[in-house]
């Protein structure tokens, strides 16, 4: 049976390097378990465990930088749904109530 190899280390067999990628003066190379970043003289490694949650934590931070965002208009939009949250969780509050009420006089209706 053969060996199973990473399908970067083919990559890094015909071209001598891993993947990568080059946006100004910022490198980043794919390796089998983790991601480097380099810029200048500095260089960041982070680990393939590590890579979703932080990107989950990026998306939405990228999207607030984007020179198109309105912060007023998110916090707006932030604040009808918390609104819309609390209505709802007041309407079931009532039904509760409601429904304790009625089965409370029912049972006193019983013992009478």
């Amino acid at each position: 049976m053969a060996k199973r190899t990473h399908r970067f280390h083919r990559y890094c067999q015909l071209h001598g390097h891993y993947p990568g990628f080059r946006r100004g003066n910022i490198v980043c190379r794919i390796a089998p378990g983790y991601i480097s970043i380099e810029r200048k003289f500095m260089r960041i490694y982070i680990p393939r465990s590590a890579l979703y949650p932080l990107l989950k934590w990026l998306v939405p931070l990228a999207r607030e930088m984007d020179e198109n965002f309105d912060p007023e208009d998110s916090t707006g939009e932030y604040l009808r749904m918390e609104a819309l949250h609390m209505q709802e969780l007041r309407r079931q509050k009532r039904e509760i109530k409601e429904s304790r009420r009625t089965t409370s006089r029912g049972q006193r209706a019983r013992r009478r």
